[in-house]
Formats: C-alpha cells, structure tokens, sequence
C-alpha cells in the first residue's frame, strides 16, 4: 500500500520545489513561468532577456521524488555565452558542462540548491535544456505569440505549448478540490507505471504527458478517487493500487489508447485543437517505440493475472525483482567508456544504443521471441565515471501458450542460437570502439540477485558480473542455481578493436608497453618464428600512407613488453586468448 502522505502532498511538494527553482531563477535573472503563471520576474533589468519553462510534471503540480525536473531556458544569446552566464551564476565547478546543450545537476552540486536535498528528495536533478529564442518570441505576450509561432525547428519550446494546452484543458474544467484528487490519481498511476519499468523518457517509453493524457482520456473513470471532492471523508484513504489496475486491465483501455483504428483513437480524443490531440497521443513516441511499450504492457498485465494473489508493486525494487522473478531468460547489456572526459556524452548515447538493440532483436526475432527492457541501470556499487552501465533484457516468448514459470527450461541448441544471435547484433552496434566498449551475455536470476546484494554493499567493482558459458545454461533458466563460472572459457573472446580500445583507454592498463603482431602483406625477413611483424600499441594505426595500413584481420597477437626479455601474449587471435 502507497504512502498516503505522498499522496495527498502534491502542492506542498511542488511549493517546496517551485522554491528551489526561484532560487536558480533568480541566480541568472530569468523569468520563470508556469504554465501562463510568472512565477518569478527579475526586479533589475537583466544583461539579456531570458526566460525559463516549467516541463510537463512540475507545470502540472506533480512532484514526484527521485525524478528529474526539466526546465527550458530560451535567451537571444550565443549557447555558449548563456551556459557561461549559467555556470558563473549557479558557480559550478569547470568539469560540470552541458551536453548537446542540456546540463544535469544533482541539488548537491549546487549551492544554492543544497538546502533544499533533503532525505526525499536525495534523488532529484535539476536538467536545464538551452533553447535559442525564435525571433518575434517575447515572454511578456507568451499566450498568444508562442502559439502562433511555427515550432518545426523548436522542440521543446513545440512540448511547451503542448504542456500549457493539455494542462489549461483538463484543469479549467474542474475545481481546485477536484484537480487535487486528480492528481492524486494521476500519482498513483505514474507511480505504478514507474515501479514496473515502464516509465522512460530517454528510452521512448511511457512519458509523463502520455500517461497524463491516457489518465484524463480514459482512466479517471475507474479509479477508486474518481467523483471524491477534497472534503469528503474518503479523500485521504489510501485504496491499493492494484484495485485500481484491475478495472484499468479490465477496461482495455491501455491497448485501445495504442491502437491504430480511428474508431477506437477518437473516444480518447480530448476535446481539444486536432494537431494536439494527435501529436499528444504519440507522446513524442515512435511507432517502434509505441509496439514496444504495448508487448511491455501486454506482458506485465498477463503477469499480475497470472496468480489468484496479486502483489502490490509499489517501488522500483518490488518491480525489479517481479521482473527478475518472471523472466524467460536474462540478457545483461555491459558498457563502459574509457575516455573520461566523454563519459557525459556516453551516458547521453547509451538509450540510442539500447534501443538500436532491442529493434534489431525484434527484427530478427519476429513473432517468436521479444526483448524487454529494463529502463534503469543496474546499481553496480560505484558512483564514478570508470564503471560500466549495466542494463537488463528479458528475452520472453511472444506466444500466449508460453507462461514465464520458474520451471521453463532450455535446450543447449536455443542457448548457443541466442548467443550467436546476440553476439551478431552486438557487432553491429553503432558505436566508438576507439572509446566505448560494450557487450552482450547471458546471465541467470540467481546471479543477478547476488551481484544486486552485493552493489547495494558497495564491495566488489562491477567487473564482479561474470558470464555463464552455454553449459551453465543449459539447465533450467531462470532458476538456474550453478554459480557464476570464471574460468577462461566463459569470457567472451573481444574482438580486436575491442581489445585494443581497452589496453589503450582503460586505467588500469596506463603506463604498460604493448606491441601488436600481424602478418604483413609480402614475406620479410624481419619477421619472427611465427611470421609476425611488431609496432608498438601506442603507434598502432597512425602512419599517414595508405600503403602502412594494417586490416584487422592480419593481425594475430598482442603481447606486454615487460622488463628485459620478458614478453607476455595478451591476446591471441588463433588460440582464443583474452587476457585484457
């Protein structure tokens, strides 16, 4: 059962946060808008007009914790001049910079925000996006400029506009007592939606504004607050959110809002200006993203029926671990960036990767087999920018004959056809390799919660999750309760460039000499006993005549040059060693 604190608290909770972002507000001298409201404007003339937006949750008066909040900054400034203006104001440290010009801070890492970190909001960033203003844009006549502006080449000042529509819609008509139990509803919903990995803006899933729309086009009706007024005596209690997903299941009104008959779409169409309803729909979703999050939902409601005892999901943990529990087979997704002063853009990268993935997988996989993600990255034990990202699928049959048991089994041949499969697709990935490395394996329900105990002790590095070899998998799949192996056979031989990527980015190898071997072109007298010429790893690739380039496919060993003599093979092409 939710906290009914956190439930009926949503307009202390945006009040306490509206709170902070003045603060940042009038750090840099902007006028802060919610929705058509100014919140906060600049009592001196500033240097140069800016303005800043409230995005969808916090317009709405939802705040919710461990979530980001999102604002967007418009200024007729340079993007560079305004992030400098922003980073002298806010006086942040010169390794914290924006990307693509977006900027995520935690409250900690701003000193006029620290006082606003407390315990229920120790999660909650702060992500500024920069927006260049369009011309003829001016803030004081906001209503109706914005929205005849053309937004082709203006994203998030088009979701604005989209936010302050929605919003003027569904709250004019209703009282305060009433837009109070709504967003409490509202809560509810996204918080069940979130605990169950369906929530993701960066990964095209749910958003907010989707499942605020699908709450106010469809949902409101079955829920258990639908009809209460803030002084009924029922308003406060706190009705198990499963109750309310049964005659959400039961209405169909998640498949219908994503289905593509118009019949269907227009009893969800609010009544608003056609171009916003349409648009809204899709939440800024693709249709790939779209199919994705159907199966997800398909498959999370067939779970919770699974059983006459339903379990409450009320956190992102109890959520984890139904997934985990109800899994076909696991597939774990490991990056790492080497180079650390790119590690923000990585982070920024990795959603585009992930999902490339999983519309591969599907594509190969159609009709048979689906890949579910998991939306949030795996707690691995560090906070640093040296760890890797780990991420996890559920590989699951798409057939409704086929039930996720703990006693589903499979074969030796369906293991070794989904590595190869993987092992494909992961070769395929659009990536740096000079930088970035990344991996697919296998792993085992078993395992996964072993190595979860262990990160949330913070003990071993993530370099602790192993892969299971194909024998290790051969027997039950989910419940498999053979440990981890770690001898060399279960290390997934890299590829080349992989391994060179890491002997050249990863830490832990800086100061070592390394040498590449490769077979050269013609036959030299220069070359050793097993017909391998040597350059030095630190000179690999840099030569400036084309007749000096080496493909991959010649080249055969990477050896350490220690002291003296001594020379140790690292990596051997023909005899499948992988000692990086």
């Amino acid at each position: 059962m939710a906290d009914a604190s956190l439930l009926v608290d949503c307009q202390r909770d945006f009040a306490h946060i509206n709170d902070a972002i003045i603060q940042v507000a009038t750090a840099f001298e902007t006028t802060y808008f919610v929705g058509r409201d100014v919140f906060y404007e600049p009592t001196q003339t500033p240097p140069f007009q800016s303005d800043t937006f409230a995005s969808f949750q916090h317009a709405a008066q939802i705040a919710l914790p461990d979530s980001e909040i999102n604002l967007i900054c418009t200024a007729k400034i340079t993007s560079a001049t305004f992030w400098a203006f922003v980073s002298e104001k806010l006086e942040l440290d010169e390794q914290i910079r924006p990307v693509k010009d977006q900027l995520v801070l935690k409250f900690s890492q701003v000193k006029l925000l620290r006082a606003f970190n407390i315990p229920r909001y120790r999660s909650t960033k702060l992500r500024l996006s920069y927006q260049k203003s369009p011309q003829g844009f001016e803030s004081i006549a906001f209503a109706c400029n914005l929205h005849a502006l053309s937004f082709k080449a203006y994203e998030p000042l088009q979701r604005i506009v989209e936010t302050e529509r929605l919003l003027r819609d569904v709250y004019a008509r209703r009282s305060e007592s009433q837009q109070s139990c709504f967003r409490n509803g509202f809560f509810r919903l996204y918080q069940w939606a979130d605990s169950c990995g369906l929530v993701s803006d960066t990964l095209h899933m749910l958003t907010a504004e989707c499942l605020f729309v699908l709450y106010a086009t469809g949902l409101e009706e079955t829920s258990p607050l639908h009809g209460i007024t803030e002084n009924d005596e029922n308003c406060d209690e706190s009705v198990p959110e499963l109750d309310y997903l049964r005659q959400v299941f039961a209405k169909g009104s998640f498949h219908d809002f994503f289905t593509e008959d118009p019949e269907v779409l227009d009893r969800f169409t609010m009544t608003v200006s056609p171009p916003y309803s349409r648009h809204n729909f899709a939440a800024n979703l693709s249709p790939e993203a779209i199919r994705s999050f159907k199966s997800a939902i398909d498959h999370v409601s067939r779970l919770l029926w699974l059983e006459d005892t339903f379990t409450l999901i009320d956190s992102p943990k109890a959520g984890l671990q139904l997934f985990l529990e109800n899994s076909q087979q696991l597939v774990r997704f490991t990056a790492r960036c080497w180079d650390v002063k790119l590690h923000a853009l990585f982070l920024e990268y990795l959603p585009v990767v992930l999902l490339q993935f999983q519309s591969r997988f599907r594509a190969r996989q159609k009709g048979v087999h689906e890949a579910r993600l998991w939306p949030s990255p795996l707690p691995t034990g560090t906070d640093g920018s040296d760890g890797d990202s780990v991420y996890l699928f559920d590989i699951y049959h798409t057939s409704e004959d086929i039930k996720s048991d703990n006693n589903s089994n499979a074969s030796g041949h369906d293991v070794a056809e989904l590595l190869s499969c993987l092992e494909e697709i992961c070769d395929g990935l659009d990536y740096n390799r000079e930088i970035m490395y990344m991996e697919l394996s296998l792993a085992s329900v078993s395992e996964i919660q072993t190595n979860l105990t262990t990160a949330q002790q913070s003990q071993p590095s993530p370099s602790s999750f192993t892969k299971l070899s194909i024998q290790d998998q051969a027997g039950p799949v989910l419940s498999s309760s053979t440990p981890p192996s770690s001898s060399p056979s279960s290390k997934k031989f890299r590829p080349f460039s992989s391994a060179l990527s890491r002997l050249r980015w990863d830490p832990q190898h800086r100061g070592i000499v390394y040498e590449v071997g490769y077979i050269d072109r013609f036959p030299t007298a220069s070359a050793d006993t097993d017909g391998l010429l040597w350059k030095p790893l630190d000179t690999w690739q840099k030569h400036t005549e084309e007749e000096d380039f080496v493909p991959e496919h010649r080249v055969r060993k990477i050896r350490k040059v220690g002291d003296g003599e001594a020379k140790t093979v690292v990596w051997d092409r023909e005899r499948r060693i992988d000692g990086t």
